[in-house]
């Protein structure tokens, strides 16, 4: 695990703690922090696999454009 993802996870559990800790009502404590870390995780993951058959090119894509 990264840890990128780790450092997401402990804020993650922190905001459930404040929420725990505030009582707040919602469906159950930090219901928006773990909404918000799927959400950027979706996003993150749709627009890498989106650009990376976009941008992407083959190592020797340039070494065939000189061949012609």
């Amino acid at each position: 695990m990264s840890r990128a993802w780790i450092a997401a996870l402990v804020l993650l559990a922190i905001a459930v703690a404040v929420d725990v800790a505030r009582g707040v009502p919602y469906l159950f404590p930090g219901f928006w922090a773990a909404f918000g870390l799927a959400g950027a995780a979706l996003l993150i993951g749709l627009a890498k696999g989106v650009l990376k058959g976009l941008i992407q090119r083959p190592e020797d894509h340039y070494e065939a454009l000189r061949r012609d």
